[in-house]
């Protein structure tokens, strides 16, 4: 019995399932948040997305309601469609935030703007904010919006 427990808790860990402080999500950085989003983003992972993006509250998983979200999480996943990220020096925002220039490539397409990270509770950062106008043009959408 004393094993099974063990080595349950063993694959939890190595899956993920066990995190120190309990499931924070965010980022340990302003930059690694930055990082984090965008992974998240290119590789459509809606959950990992949710997790970074925030508010000083946390992340949107936690604090957002999930028919919003998931609806918000639409628009921003397209607008942020790319194959190539740079993410620029960091610039002091207000109220303790930070904002990083960033530029995505989606093929032959390019666009910069600026994304904000935020403190977040327990030491955690996430992405409170997108200039989501500067990156639409990336987004390639297979059917029109109607």
């Amino acid at each position: 019995m004393r094993r099974s427990v063990l080595l349950a808790l063993v694959v939890l860990g190595a899956c993920g399932g066990l995190r120190a402080g309990g499931d924070a999500g965010g980022a340990l950085s302003t930059r690694g948040a930055v990082e984090q989003f965008l992974a998240a983003a290119r590789a459509k992972d809606r959950v990992a997305f949710a997790r970074v993006w925030g508010s000083a509250n946390g992340s949107a998983a936690t604090t957002m309601d999930r028919v919003e979200r998931e609806k918000r999480q639409e628009v921003i996943l397209c607008a942020l469609a790319h194959d190539e990220s740079r993410i620029g020096a960091p610039t002091p925002g207000e109220g303790g935030r930070t904002v990083f220039s960033v530029e995505l490539k989606n093929g032959s397409l390019a666009a910069t703007g600026n994304i904000t990270a935020i403190p977040g509770p327990s030491g955690r950062y996430y992405v409170e904010n997108v200039e989501l106008e500067k990156f639409t043009s990336l987004c390639r959408l297979s059917a029109p919006v109607r």
